[in-house]
């Protein structure tokens, strides 16, 4: 699940990128000449022309070029093809690289996927304190799921002494700029089980907040608090509510939870 949700996020940030890279088109010549000539986002249209060919390692060459030339996207052009190894041979470590260069220009996005990779223990890159560096300047700048991240980090001790402050602050962070899972711990530290004060209306606000955009996992949270009546009034109707909010996010146990009281 946890995998499932990362490569989402991923494909998302992808897919973000990707349309940034809508030009008005040339001849493909002329944007070969242009990037010869140092014209670092005539070097990215004739990238982008030689992936819409399939001719991946000639796009490759051209984002490359746009990259040195300083151009951010096409650092994050090259560590996407790395990273996804579309017809040629996959690469994290060199992904890792590009991502990072598209970072050191200013592009957040390069920081947190860069993070993510070098999080990764079961990837021969595996860096953590490198990762913790790289959601930090996602973090500072405003990218949410980077502070989630680094809350994520020092809750559960990776690599790093635990520290639940830290953890909170970082997650009130996440929360706000709006990473539903940043706001979905939130909820679980104020439950009072993590040596944050108890405060029950607040972890049901934080629940709350997460379920109603769709994470599903507070709203199964929601609803088997008012299932045992943990903290709350026991209420079946509501506890089959959150239920069903959290089946319709595709979220299996809240499936199931729904079948046990239908």
């Amino acid at each position: 699940m946890k995998g499932e949700m990362e490569m989402g996020v991923l494909k998302k940030f992808f897919s973000l990128v990707f349309l940034s890279l809508i030009f008005n088109f040339s001849a493909a010549a002329d944007n070969i000449r242009d990037c010869k000539s140092g014209d670092a986002k005539a070097c990215m249209k004739a990238g982008f022309e030689f992936e819409k060919s399939n001719k991946i390692s000639k796009a490759l060459d051209f984002y490359n070029l746009a990259c040195q030339k300083g151009e951010k996207l096409g650092c994050f052009k090259c560590a996407e093809i790395y990273y996804k190894g579309n017809n040629i041979s996959g690469n994290y470590a060199k992904a890792a690289n590009y991502f990072e260069k598209a970072c050191d220009l200013m592009l957040p996005q390069g920081c947190y996927i860069a993070g993510v990779l070098y999080e990764d223990d079961s990837k021969k890159i595996h860096n953590i304190q490198k990762s913790i560096e790289l959601y930090k300047k996602a973090c500072k700048a405003s990218l949410a799921p980077g502070c989630g991240r680094l809350g994520n980090i020092y809750f559960k001790g990776f690599g790093v002494s635990k520290n639940i402050q830290l953890a909170k602050r970082y997650f009130q962070k996440g929360c706000k700029g709006g990473d539903l899972n940043s706001c979905l711990m939130l909820g679980n530290l104020y439950l009072g089980k993590s040596g944050v004060a108890k405060n029950i209306s607040k972890a049901l606000k934080y629940f709350d907040y997460a379920c109603s955009r769709g994470e599903g996992v507070a709203c199964m949270q929601l609803g088997s608090m008012y299932l045992k009546g943990q903290e709350i009034p026991a209420n079946l109707e509501k506890a089959k509510k959150y239920f069903k909010k959290s089946c319709n996010t595709g979220f299996a146990l809240g499936c199931e939870a729904l079948k046990t009281l239908e």
